[in-house]
């Protein structure tokens, strides 16, 4: 059964602006990388990689080996990791990923959540037309064999309540 499409948002759509003329003529030449990360190399100054858990998610859902990132996630992010270019991962998700193993080797980290429809305001804050804003209302344990972890309950989390990053301007 196909499911009925609302004409949304991608998170990560084509780039619109902010193309130097070198990065013009420099895309025009070849195709952008696959969906595997297939293709990049050292010309390309960021990666970004779109990771996360699949509609219907919800409870367990298609995590029944816990929260981490799935194989096909986390060879993505090897490939790109591999090219010695920097990697911003993007998770989507409706809850709080078993990511700390694979942190370090992240260069960046966007929490998307749920964007729903409108993936276009997570790529605005990616090309840097706003300033993310969001705060964590919640701490994010370390490993999901450490949940609930709460504020004033003395366990180190992963990031804490409040936690939240802006761009430097």
């Amino acid at each position: 059964m196909d499911c009925p499409s609302y004409g949304g948002t991608e998170v990560v759509p084509p780039p619109r602006h902010k193309i130097t003329s070198h990065d013009a003529h420099h895309s025009a030449r070849r195709p952008a990388p696959g969906r595997e990360g297939d293709g990049i190399d050292k010309s390309y100054r960021v990666a970004v990689v779109v990771v996360g858990e699949t509609p219907y998610a919800e409870g367990q859902g298609d995590r029944p080996n816990g929260f981490g990132l799935d194989a096909e996630d986390l060879a993505t992010v090897a490939k790109l990791k591999s090219s010695g270019v920097p990697v911003v991962v993007v998770t989507v998700s409706g809850r709080p990923l078993d990511i700390a193993a694979q942190l370090p080797g992240f260069n960046g980290l966007v929490a998307a959540w749920l964007p729903g429809s409108e993936g276009a305001g997570v790529a605005d804050v990616l090309y840097g037309d706003y300033n993310p804003t969001g705060k964590l209302t919640f701490s994010w344990p370390v490993s999901a064999a450490q949940e609930p972890v709460n504020v004033g309950d003395g366990e180190k989390a992963l990031f804490p309540y409040g936690f939240g990053l802006r761009y430097r301007r």
